[in-house]
């Protein structure tokens, strides 16, 4: 439709709507250094039936189907062209993450990474001298997390790589509860749950009423004086609610000491956390990465 169309039906002005993001010419950007250009569509709710919700070529020629991209001296395993899944493996808001635990020394020290998906904050870890447990409920992303492993010449072979690094194939909130009961501890863990997904008992969680339990479930395994990142990938969620969310959590797993009570809470004052948790950073979208309006922040560090 045109978008300035209009018609005064009823007394009202109503303007036509401009036509959908997806059904508009893509200006061309390949300039012949490029190979190719792909365009990718995302959606709350995808349709894999949909070409309009698939990463697909548009100009150039295909990529490998999958192969490696290069990140901070990092090679890491995407896929271009899959019409079963939105995702390339990869998510590029989360580089700074990778690039921050990729320049640490963290020789000793072990990293739990939770809906690890492609593995890319393993590998990353893995640079740095962690060893690394990587946690997520397909298989077949797990399975890319060796090849990555061999490729970046962070382990020599299978059996190496089963000795510094491991792999659960499982729901997160299982098994971060069957961690705990095994007395696992980490310097670093990393939750970065899909905005909402379906869990192995096929009951649906979200991370806007889930987080809480998410953070309590996890904040035990961290080690003391150790990090728990959290990741909200929910775009209509706030990031003060999602603070909140997580701050119940840690309160519920005993990470939050407050005051003795003092005169003035007798008189309704508001209790003071004094020890445990602290919100240590907050890390915004990278400067670079496409978004409408005000960068958001999708990460908090916590330290415990």
């Amino acid at each position: 439709p045109n978008a300035n169309a209009s018609d005064n039906r009823g007394g009202k002005q109503r303007m036509a709507p401009p036509p959908p993001p997806t059904n508009r010419p893509i200006p061309s950007i390949h300039d012949g250094y490029t190979k190719g250009v792909y365009t990718q569509h995302t959606t709350s709710k995808p349709n894999p039936q949909n070409p309009d919700h698939t990463t697909r070529l548009v100009e150039g020629t295909p990529a490998p189907n999958p192969h490696y991209v290069l990140e901070n001296g990092i090679s890491y395993l995407v896929t271009l062209d899959d019409a079963s899944n939105q995702s390339t493996g990869l998510f590029l808001d989360q580089r700074p993450l990778r690039g921050w635990l990729s320049s640490q020394k963290l020789e000793g020290t072990k990293l739990l990474n939770c809906f690890a998906h492609g593995g890319g904050y393993s590998v990353a870890a893995a640079k740095a001298g962690c060893e690394t447990t990587s946690l997520d409920l397909d298989k077949k992303w797990l399975d890319r997390i060796y090849p990555q492993m061999l490729e970046n010449g962070f382990v020599d072979s299978e059996e190496e790589f089963k000795e510094r690094h491991d792999t659960i194939y499982g729901d997160c909130f299982d098994w971060l509860k069957r961690l705990s009961k095994r007395n696992e501890q980490y310097d670093i863990v990393i939750l970065d749950p899909p905005s909402t997904s379906i869990g192995s008992k096929k009951k649906r969680w979200s991370v806007k009423n889930d987080m809480a339990e998410l953070v309590a479930l996890a904040a035990p395994l961290v080690k003391t004086n150790g990090l728990l990142f959290t990741t909200n990938n929910c775009s209509t969620l706030p990031v003060a609610k999602f603070a909140k969310s997580c701050w119940v959590g840690l309160e519920a797993a005993g990470m939050v000491k407050y005051s003795a009570a003092t005169s003035a809470n007798k008189k309704g004052g508001a209790a003071v956390a004094t020890a445990g948790a602290t919100l240590e950073r907050v890390i915004p979208m990278p400067y670079d990465f496409p978004t409408v309006g005000e960068q958001s922040v999708t990460n908090l560090v916590w330290r415990l």
